[in-house]
C-alpha cells in the first residue's frame, strides 16, 4: 500500500439501506476473508471486522470492506467500525 492512499470510512444512505465502506483497511496479505459482525443498540451501529487468515504472511495489504445495513427506522445513526476488536472510526448518517 502506498503511503498516500488514505484509510477512511464512508457512510451514506442508498437504496433503503445504510452503506458503510471502509477503504484501504490494512489486513494480513494472506487473508482469506474479512468477516463483519454487527451490533445495533438504539441508534448506535457497531461493525466488528475480523480477518480470517489460514496461513499468516509477514506483511499487510489494503482491502476495501463493504457493509449494507437494513431495515432501519428513520433517524440519525452513528456507525462505528472496530478492527480486530479495537475502535477505529465512526461516522453519522441520517435515515429519511
Amino acid at each position: 500500500m502506498l503511503e498516500d492512499e488514505p484509510k477512511y470510512l464512508e457512510v451514506f444512505w442508498e437504496n433503503d439501506c445504510i452503506v458503510a465502506r471502509h477503504y484501504n483497511a490494512e489486513y494480513n496479505c494472506c487473508l482469506e476473508r474479512v468477516d463483519v459482525e454487527m451490533e445495533v443498540e438504539g441508534t448506535e451501529i457497531r461493525l466488528y471486522e475480523t480477518e480470517y487468515v489460514p496461513i499468516y504472511c509477514y506483511c499487510l495489504c489494503p482491502y476495501n470492506v463493504f457493509s449494507d445495513i437494513s431495515p432501519l427506522v428513520p433517524g440519525e445513526y452513528t456507525v462505528s467500525v472496530y478492527k480486530m476488536g479495537s475502535f477505529w472510526e465512526s461516522a453519522t448518517v441520517t435515515v429519511p
